[in-house]
């Protein structure tokens, strides 16, 4: 038997088509409807019939019938689903509905037929209704990462409760969460002369604060920011440091005999602190979230299973350049792992064919490209990037 649990995704991400990603003796899949992420599944094949729910019947008691409802599946796949969720965190926020889940349960022989008395069931509150097109090959490798995201469970689950605040209008919210993303990751001190030592020491965190701190989209602008250490030159690293760790015991903090108390009509007041912060926090937990999804062993592994599933597309691009007093044309075969043509596959597409071209031919002057996707598919795109050209 298949027991398949599936999760509402709300958020009305728009998606291009998906197909089921294997990882070990479960596969993962995305449901898209009318280009909508409505939902995300996880399968698993060859499990014992007993474990659908039965129809259990008891005179005894005043509700004569149940259902039974074997819930290790269930909680297998919410686990699962848990780290794909915080492996993805960094890239996008998925509002995952993990109250309502949906499991079906479908016979692989002709004699489990009879003996799975009930094929689906939701054991969550209500229906939930979901409100660019993004590249499916990213949620595909982050499935492929599943075992590495358990332990980014309940760290990036602060992480993500950031974002979804500052989404909100809830900046102190955010600053606060954020901040605790940090404790769970470094296990900081409470008492502030330990916790600014702590951060201060931490090459992970440092380097993070410097680089956000140089980012003008990142830094705040304000003259009226609590981070005033922020407009220092050159930069008090330590100091900075401090006035975040004591903004954070600040906010998380609220007293009416205060008279220079935060207010919680206008948390826009701090706005810019918590997008500071989460600048930081990005920059911590990408390259160990949805960046470690670019290491080759998920990307060739995507790939391959896209190549088995008839997943691919082939695209033909024509390059027109000037090189050594002379005009050429080259064409280039490329293959993405994508169903149909889409803007998200044109941007992939012209991303390779200049990278390409800057490494082959850094001196010459490119005139135009054209792409199309065969053997007979529309064109992708066309660019004339120089003077006109005869074609």
């Amino acid at each position: 038997m298949r027991a398949t649990i599936s999760f509402p995704v709300g958020g009305g991400h728009h998606m291009e088509p998906t197909w089921p990603v294997k990882l070990g003796d479960r596969v993962f899949n995305l449901i898209v409807r009318d280009g909508i992420i409505a939902s995300v599944a996880v399968t698993f094949p060859g499990i014992d019939v007993m474990n659908a729910p039965r129809i259990e019947r008891d005179d005894t008691k005043s509700i004569k019938t149940s259902i039974g409802i074997g819930g290790v599946y269930r909680l297998r796949a919410e686990r699962d689903i848990r780290a794909w969720q915080a492996i993805m965190a960094a890239y996008i926020n998925l509002d995952i509905d993990f109250d309502n889940a949906t499991m079906s349960y479908s016979p692989e022989t002709v004699d489990e037929e009879d003996r799975i008395e009930v094929s689906e069931i939701t054991d969550g509150k209500s229906p939930r209704k979901f409100s660019g097109r993004d590249e499916f090959s990213t949620y595909g490798r982050a499935f492929l990462a599943v075992e590495h995201g358990y332990r980014q469970i309940d760290r990036m689950a602060f992480y993500l409760d950031a974002i979804r605040a500052l989404e909100a209008q809830r900046p102190i919210d955010a600053y606060n969460n954020f901040y605790l993303w940090f404790e769970s990751n470094y296990s900081i001190p409470f008492k502030t002369k330990d916790a600014v030592r702590a951060l201060a020491r931490n090459p992970s965190f440092y380097e993070a604060l410097t680089q956000a701190a140089a980012d003008p989209e990142l830094r705040p602008k304000l003259a009226s920011t609590a981070l005033t250490a922020m407009f220092s030159d050159p930069l008090d690293v330590e100091l900075l440091i401090k006035e975040i760790v004591s903004l954070r015991g600040f906010l998380r903090h609220h007293s009416l005999s205060n008279p220079a108390r935060w207010d919680p009509a206008n948390q826009g007041r701090y706005l810019e602190e918590a997008q500071f912060l989460g600048g930081i926090a990005f920059i911590i937990a990408f390259p160990d979230t949805i960046g470690r999804t670019w290491d080759s062993e998920y990307g060739e592994e995507f790939n391959r299973q896209a190549e088995e599933l008839h997943c691919m597309t082939e695209v033909h691009a024509v390059l027109t350049f000037r090189e050594e007093e002379r005009t050429r044309e080259v064409g280039l075969n490329l293959r993405f792992p994508t169903t149909q043509p889409s803007p998200a596959l044109a941007k992939a597409v012209l991303e390779k064919v200049l990278e390409a071209f800057d490494e082959k031919s850094p001196g010459a002057q490119l005139y135009g490209i054209q792409a199309r996707v065969v053997p007979h598919g529309p064109e992708l795109f066309r660019y004339d990037l120089g003077p006109g050209m005869g074609r």
